[in-house]
């Protein structure tokens, strides 16, 4: 059945630390969109990046999809970083957020 949006995936993961912590979260919706946030005790580290990179690399290897969708704030510099190095490209602004999209090669 179609996804209505906003939905969780239900066959996409979630990424979170092996002790079970809320360390970090990040899931797909639908349409296929990643959303992301880290505690601020661990910001700086890299873990958004890896965890968005494994995830949008998983993703883009299923077969039924062709892109994903990212947003974040514009003032949100270091999610604007995690979107660049990841190799999301801006797509435009939605309700006030940057849209930001990585498609299959």
């Amino acid at each position: 059945r179609p996804l209505t949006f906003g939905e969780p995936v239900p066959w996409a993961p979630d990424i979170l630390p092996p002790d079970g912590g809320s360390l970090f979260l990040v899931r797909f919706y639908s349409p296929i969109e990643i959303g992301y946030s880290v505690i601020p005790g661990c910001r700086g580290r890299g873990i958004a990046t890896e965890a968005v990179r494994a995830l949008a690399r998983w993703g883009l290897n299923q077969p039924a999809v062709l892109s994903i969708v990212a947003r974040c704030e514009p003032g949100n510099g270091p999610s604007i970083g995690v979107l660049a190095r990841v190799g999301f490209v801006r797509d435009g602004l939605e309700g006030g957020q940057l849209r930001w999209r990585l498609t299959r090669n």
